[in-house]
């Protein structure tokens, strides 16, 4: 059985080393797939998060949702609490560094309710072809999937090299809807 750790580990390092012109290209390949099948779900309310250090980029993502007026939130992390609140943005340009140096809405603007999401885009390490995910050890994620509607889409964004066959799950890990990468769209 593949250890989970060492897997999430050997992913971030060869993630970590993409070159920022190729992580661009194959991020605005994601945007595509990610728009193509946006417009054909037609989400009103989706939970994205921001891209840090080597992740997929999603700034166009959420800056083309603001543009046709979707409610877009954004994770506001509370480290001690281990959880996350999505907190609708109006504006790319207003956000600052929260937790772990992330970018969040700077104000708590409005506080929307998981159930009340159409999408949630999701980071992770690790995705496999049956929905699963490996984060990055904290089960904040995990943790918000509880409380939204079992109508929520769940979408990973992920280079292609971060998807496998099959990854080590867990019992209290939930799967995810879709998986897009910058070469196809995996629907569970």
């Amino acid at each position: 059985m593949i250890n989970k750790n060492k897997l999430r580990k050997s992913i971030l390092l060869e993630r970590d080393d993409i070159e920022e012109e190729l992580r661009n290209y194959k991020s605005d390949k994601i945007f595509d797939r990610f728009t193509l099948f946006s417009d054909e779900s037609n989400f009103s309310s989706i939970f994205s998060y921001f891209h840090f250090r080597s992740e997929v980029k999603t700034n166009k993502i959420i800056k083309s949702l603001l543009e046709n007026n979707k409610e877009v939130s954004l994770p506001k992390t509370y480290i001690k609490e281990k959880l996350i609140k999505a907190v609708q943005i109006k504006d790319i340009n207003n956000l600052q560094p929260g937790a772990y140096g992330i970018l969040e809405s700077e104000e708590l603007f409005k506080i929307i309710p998981p159930e009340n999401l159409d999408c949630i885009i999701v980071p992770g390490a690790v995705f496999d072809r049956s929905g699963g995910r490996i984060g990055y050890g904290g089960g904040f994620y995990d943790r918000f999937f509880e409380k939204v509607s079992t109508k929520t889409v769940k979408i990973g964004l992920a280079f292609d090299f971060q998807l496998k066959k099959t990854i080590p799950q867990e019992e209290h890990d939930i799967p995810l809807d879709i998986i897009i990468t910058d070469k196809e769209i995996v629907r569970m």
